[in-house]
């Protein structure tokens, strides 16, 4: 079974190759999968979504610790508000 955001990336992932490709694509997120549902980290391509947030993760991550763990004014340099930072962090993993 996969989980909904893992089908998503499937269906939004432009398969240069074949169907061979999917097949091992989902051949190797069940071999790799921890427990009994694929998610989209079992998945070992390379979405635009999850390069994008991986980008954003480093952006925020070199800031805060430019401005010394300083949420305020990394919210300030970053343009957006301390508690879009906080939900931000959070979501991405971020955390001191």
């Amino acid at each position: 079974m996969a989980s909904t955001s893992a089908v998503k990336i499937l269906l939004s992932y432009d398969f240069p190759g074949n169907i061979r490709e999917l097949e091992n694509i989902i051949e190797r997120a069940v071999i790799t999968c921890r427990g009994s549902i694929i998610k989209p980290e079992d998945f070992q391509i390379e979405t635009q979504e999850s390069s994008h947030v991986e980008e954003d993760k480093e952006r925020i991550r070199r800031v805060l610790e430019q401005t010394g763990w300083n949420k305020s004014l990394a919210a300030k340099v970053l343009g957006m508000h301390r508690t879009t930072l906080w939900r931000k962090m959070k979501e991405l993993g971020i955390g001191k």
